[in-house]
């Protein structure tokens, strides 16, 4: 059995473009996290830890329990 918080394979391609994914989930929001994630006109593939993550979810209006990838994407709406 795989661990919930071991590396899973995800891809995306469109045209001129792949992404590619093999995140270790190693908070219980990144285990839901799916990546690459994509929102509109954006594709993110984070692999990092952003330890001020409360307090941006907190200033973004966004649940304390959001991923780290998806409170990037949302920072960089929202800040640039």
């Amino acid at each position: 059995m795989r661990s919930p918080t071991g590396p899973r394979d995800a891809a995306i391609a469109g045209s001129g473009f792949a992404l590619f994914a093999r995140p270790i989930h190693t908070t219980p929001e990144a285990a839901s996290e799916a990546q690459p994630l994509v929102a509109d006109d954006l594709l993110l593939v984070y692999a990092g830890r952003t330890d001020n993550g409360r307090a941006m979810a907190i200033e973004l209006r966004l649940p304390a329990t959001v991923g780290d990838g998806a409170l990037i994407m949302a920072a960089y709406r929202r800040w640039g």
